[in-house]
């Protein structure tokens, strides 16, 4: 069973109430049209499947082995991904990002595409009288964070396999969404995922980001144009993600790191 803290879920098949779960069962209903959706392992999933829709680039997200490496010295906390990819540590940016955040204790957070729990968790720990929300396309990464979650007994997440094609809150539900690592994924549905995002803000919300960045040197940049083509990614310039970002309605954009192939910005909601 999984606590749904409170969060005000949408039914994804009928969107006519919130779905509400059934004690000692491990599943959650909708008291409109019944429908039923599995909340095993620590997971709510309210696709049923196992991650449809995904980009090619992302199925590596997938597979055990990547699920099980993504948050170490081998991956996201490697020093030649810091260095030849990012441009910064993984410690310095999440500095970045959870200053940016202004987070208070009491903060209801949205952590979207959260993927193994890279950020899930340690804002979790920051929030400890609020709650969290670990929202991703990847079955496989989501049962590995809920069960470190778990293990560490945080009791203020929930996690959710879900999509960002159908993301089910409602405006105004929270005082901070994170998304770092996946915004350039998003290609197709920017705009719109956007607008959705800040309507999900209450005002005064903050965004923060970390996404795709087109480097500054001609052979790199054309690097960068010739793989969107094959892999369906959208990579920004700065001054692109701040006009995208403005044009979804939020204001007070900033570039807080610009290096290599690595933005990280924030916006906020008023």
């Amino acid at each position: 069973m999984v606590e749904l803290l409170g969060f005000k879920i949408n039914c994804p098949k009928c969107r006519l109430a919130n779905l509400e779960a059934e004690s000692s069962v491990e599943k959650v209903r909708c008291p409109k049209c019944g429908a039923i959706f599995p909340a095993t392992n620590g997971v709510l999933d309210l696709l049923n499947e196992e991650s449809p829709g995904m980009i090619a680039i992302s199925e590596p997200m997938k597979w055990n082995w990547v699920v099980k490496i993504y948050n170490g010295i081998l991956w996201r906390r490697s020093f030649w991904m810091s260095k030849w990819m990012f441009g910064i540590g993984f410690d310095q940016e999440y500095k970045l990002i959870t200053d940016a955040a202004k987070l208070s204790p009491k903060d209801s957070v949205l952590d979207l595409a959260c993927g193994p729990g890279t950020y899930t968790k340690p804002i979790a720990q920051i929030v400890k009288q609020g709650r969290i929300v670990g929202f991703d396309i990847s079955l496989p990464m989501l049962g590995f964070a809920a069960n470190q979650a778990q293990k560490e007994e945080l009791k203020n997440i929930l996690y959710i396999h879900g999509t960002v094609k159908d993301i089910p809150f409602a405006n105004e539900e929270f005082d901070v969404i994170n998304c770092c690592g996946a915004l350039h994924l998003f290609r197709d549905i920017l705009p719109e995922l956007l607008i959705k995002i800040n309507a999900m803000l209450k005002p005064g919300g903050r965004f923060t980001i970390g996404a795709g960045r087109k480097p500054d040197d001609k052979f790199n940049r054309k690097l960068v144009i010739l793989s969107t083509k094959k892999t369906g990614l959208k990579y920004f310039t700065p001054e692109e993600l701040k006009h995208n970002l403005y044009d979804a309605g939020f204001s007070d954009v900033k570039i807080h790191h610009s290096k290599r192939y690595w933005l990280i910005a924030s916006a906020n909601k008023f």
